[in-house]
């Protein structure tokens, strides 16, 4: 984050920013969360998976941030003997490309908005990235999750609370997106600039 962000950003334990509402300290630091930055773990993983020596298609939106982001990534990819593309797309290109997932492996994207709810969160996620395929997610899963996910916009909090708890559950599983970092504020400027 003290690259591309100028130490505005911090790393996350989670798919989604502290600031979305319902993303408690219960649902922080699980899965693979929990493991943290361990290389010999994602060398073991990249060769049990085949990945080893493989050429991946990461995508971003060109912009300096996403560049640089994709970059580091690909540098730890490389760490562990993934070899990766880099594909840099202007903003209209780029929306066109993230609807495709035959257009890339990993896509380096913008995630979601701090002030979303985490109910926001897991329908968008559905709906956009698994294009409304129930039996595509949760590894068997996506029939209950599909048929549960509107409870997460219940007021009483003994219906949303244990609905977000099994929902979060699933999503770990599938983990159709990985946060990298979060904001308190999606606006990030060094502290040295002068606007007078």
């Amino acid at each position: 984050s003290d690259l591309v962000y100028y130490g505005k950003a911090t790393l996350l334990t989670n798919p989604w920013p502290r600031t979305v509402g319902g993303n408690t300290d219960d649902l922080q630091n699980r899965g693979v969360y929990e493991k943290g930055y361990d290389l010999e773990l994602a060398q073991e993983l990249a060769d049990k998976s085949g990945l080893t020596g493989k050429t991946l298609i990461l995508a971003n939106n060109g912009t300096a941030e996403h560049v640089t982001c994709t970059e580091m990534i690909q540098e730890m990819l490389e760490r562990i003997g993934v070899h990766t593309e880099i594909r840099s797309y202007d903003a209209a290109s780029f929306t066109a490309v993230k609807s495709d997932p035959t257009a890339y492996d990993i896509l380096v994207s913008n995630g979601v908005t701090g002030n979303n709810l985490m109910g926001d969160n897991f329908k968008s996620m559905f709906m956009n990235r698994i294009f409304v395929i129930p039996e595509n997610w949760a590894y068997g899963h996506g029939q209950r999750y599909y048929e549960i996910f509107d409870d997460v916009f219940q007021v009483d909090d003994s219906i949303r609370l244990p609905v977000i708890q099994e929902l979060f559950g699933y999503y770990l599983e599938t983990l159709p997106n990985f946060g990298m970092i979060g904001f308190n504020s999606f606006t990030a400027v060094p502290e040295d600039l002068h606007t007078d």
